[in-house]
């Protein structure tokens, strides 16, 4: 059974260290929707955060933003699903960081905010390509999608893990000190099933390529979930199989392997 959708995330996947799509992946990813293939970007992103690296491309199907929280569709930029933290889960876990010492970032589907100029907010900015909204109230924020917090050593997550306990909401971490609060029910393989019904594929059909805790639901959804070698040892672990780094072109390398036979 040949593949259908390829769901792919950016950092430390699609992006190399330079934050680039060498031209040997663009040639393959053409290639994929030439054939029909449809290709999906899938990030913790948001999606102008997103579409500000790619749209050049014109190599991308859909958007999955903010870990699966928001589905865009680049056509016409309309975002054809949305889920966002209830208002009172919401309150509660702000009331649960209120007094927390780490740098605390919230986002809603275009923006995201933070209530100090953290030492780690120009680097943050300099990764998205997006700056920061200095707020003085996080309770004023809209239809948020998903908590930020920058953490130091480890002792700090377990602090974190210990504070929030709520049934509806689970921690992940997104990078080498990157620690997200967002919903159970919301994951970037929700969101690959989602686009699956709606174009009608079988799992059998998704192919997903990621390096991240956030990337594990996608990778066991996909009928074939490949991990990044510079994956962190759970995502391998809950791959099926292992590819290059994304120095060194690993999801050319899959693709050109698993879709294409060669």
């Amino acid at each position: 059974m040949g593949y259908k959708l390829i769901g792919l995330d950016m950092d430390g996947t699609l992006l190399n260290s330079k934050h680039e799509v060498t031209l040997n992946t663009q040639r393959v990813l053409k290639e994929c929707m030439e054939k029909g293939i449809k290709v999906v970007l899938a990030s913790g992103r948001l999606w102008e955060s997103m579409y500000a690296f790619t749209k050049h491309l014109g190599l991308v199907d859909e958007y999955v933003s903010l870990n699966g929280a928001v589905i865009t569709s680049p056509k016409d930029q309309q975002k054809v699903f949305k889920a966002f933290l209830k208002d009172e889960d919401y309150h509660y876990l702000l009331h649960q960081l209120k007094d927390i010492q780490m740098p605390v970032y919230v986002f809603d589907m275009d923006r995201y905010y933070t209530q100090k100029n953290w030492d780690d907010k120009e680097s943050i900015e300099e990764i998205s390509g997006m700056n920061a909204e200095l707020i003085e109230d996080f309770y004023s924020i809209k239809h948020p999608t998903k908590i930020l917090l920058s953490f130091q050593n480890e002792e700090e997550i377990k602090a974190l893990t210990e504070r929030i306990q709520h049934p509806d909401y689970k921690l992940i971490r997104t990078g080498f000190n990157y620690i997200e609060i967002v919903r159970k029910d919301v994951s970037k393989g929700e969101a690959i099933h989602w686009l699956a019904q709606k174009y009608g594929y079988q799992r059998e059909e998704i192919l997903t390529i990621g390096d991240s805790e956030n990337d594990i639901e996608m990778l066991s959804y996909a009928g074939l979930g490949i991990a990044m070698e510079n994956a962190a040892p759970n995502v391998k672990a809950a791959a099926d199989q292992i590819t290059d780094t994304c120095d060194n072109e690993g999801v050319a390398q899959a693709i050109n392997k698993y879709v294409f036979n060669r």
